[in-house]
C-alpha cells in the first residue's frame, strides 16, 4: 500500500492527535486520583453516588481531550462536533461500566484484571459511538469497532505492565508512545475507510 502525500500527512496528524489527547486525558485525571487518595487515606469511604460520579468524571476527562484532538485531525473529513460528543459520551458510559466492575470487584475480581478489561471496553464503547459519526460521512465503516478494540487492548496490557513498575517517569514518558500506537493503527484504518467508502 503506497500512500500519497495527503494520506501520509493525515496519518501523521491523526497519530499526533491521539498521542496528545491520550497523554492529556491521562494526566488530567491525576488531580482526581490525588483527591480520592487523600480522601481515603484517613480511612474514609465514598457513597455509591459519589463513587459513580468519580468514575464518570474520570471517563469524561480521559475521553474529552482524545475526542477534541481527534476532531482537530478530522476537520473537513467528518462531522467534527458529533465526533467530540460521541467520544465524551463514550467516556461517560465507560465510567459507568468501570463503576460496575469495581463494585463487582469488591466481591470477586482483582484490580489488575479490571484494569486490563477497562481499556478494551473503552476502545469498544468509543468505537461504537464514533462509528455512528463515521456512518454520516461514509457509506460504511467496517472493522472500526474491532480496530479500536484491538488497539486499546494492546495499550491496556502495555500500560498495566508500566504501572506495575511504579516508575512515574517511565509511565509519563510512555503515555505519548501508547497514544501514538492507538493513533497510528486507527489512522491507517481511517485513511483506508476514507479512500474506499
Amino acid at each position: 500500500m503506497r500512500l500519497n502525500q495527503n494520506e501520509s500527512r493525515f496519518i501523521r496528524r491523526w497519530t499526533v492527535a491521539n498521542a496528545v489527547g491520550f497523554t492529556l486525558g491521562n494526566l488530567l485525571t491525576l488531580p482526581v486520583f490525588y483527591f480520592v487518595g487523600f480522601a481515603l487515606s484517613g480511612g474514609g469511604s465514598f457513597s455509591t453516588s459519589t463513587s459513580i460520579q468519580l468514575f464518570i468524571l474520570v471517563g469524561s476527562i480521559i475521553a474529552s481531550p482524545i475526542g477534541f484532538c481527534q476532531k482537530l485531525a478530522l476537520i473537513g473529513e467528518v462531522d467534527d462536533i458529533w465526533w467530540t460528543r460521541a467520544s465524551i459520551l463514550g467516556g461517560v458510559l465507560w465510567g459507568c461500566f468501570m463503576f460496575g466492575c469495581f463494585w463487582i470487584g469488591n466481591l470477586k475480581m482483582s484490580s489488575d484484571l479490571i484494569l486490563i478489561f477497562s481499556y478494551p471496553t473503552f476502545g469498544t464503547i468509543i468505537g461504537i459511538l464514533q462509528r455512528f459519526v463515521l456512518m454520516k460521512s461514509l457509506n460504511k465503516a467496517p472493522w472500526w469497532i474491532f480496530n479500536n478494540l484491538t488497539c486499546w487492548t494492546v495499550v491496556g496490557f502495555l500500560l498495566v505492565g508500566f504501572l506495575s513498575s511504579s516508575n512515574l517517569i517511565l509511565i509519563l514518558v510512555m503515555l505519548p508512545f501508547l497514544g501514538a500506537i492507538i493513533g497510528l493503527f486507527t489512522g491507517i484504518h481511517l485513511n483506508w475507510l476514507f479512500n474506499n467508502f
